[in-house]
């Protein structure tokens, strides 16, 4: 991100099992109908990305190249403000985000309470 829009992005967090420990690549562990852990982000910027910027293309092609170069395990996740993180989830808009490593400018994937409390613990 930093060589395609320097100073965007001024915090990344990784959140879900990767953070709480409970990541399994392969679903090993969670059961046999469990699929394999996702990896689960909220990046933060300054200000709000609008829908068709530079920045916004920048965002979405960070993310093709992240899930280019590592197809799996799905890298999920949202794009907020401090603002955002400041105000909680049900005064969040829709943001740049990703879903099952799908990209889109804007939507609610990320953006709910459990995320939320993890971020502030």
């Amino acid at each position: 991100m930093d060589e395609l829009a320097p100073g965007l992005v001024t915090g990344f967090y990784l959140v879900g099992s990767v953070a709480l420990g409970d990541f399994h690549p392969s679903g090993a562990g969670r059961g046999r109908l469990s699929t394999a852990s996702d990896i689960d982000f909220v990046a933060v910027t300054d200000h709000r990305v609008e829908s068709e910027s530079r920045e916004m293309a920048a965002l979405a092609e960070a993310h093709a190249r992240t899930v280019a170069r590592f197809p799996q395990p799905h890298f999920d996740g949202a794009v907020l403000t401090w603002t955002d993180l400041a105000t909680g989830p049900d005064h969040c808009p829709d943001v740049p985000c990703a879903q099952e490593s799908r990209f889109a400018p804007a939507g609610r994937s990320g953006i709910n309470p459990v995320t939320f409390c993890e971020l502030a613990w």
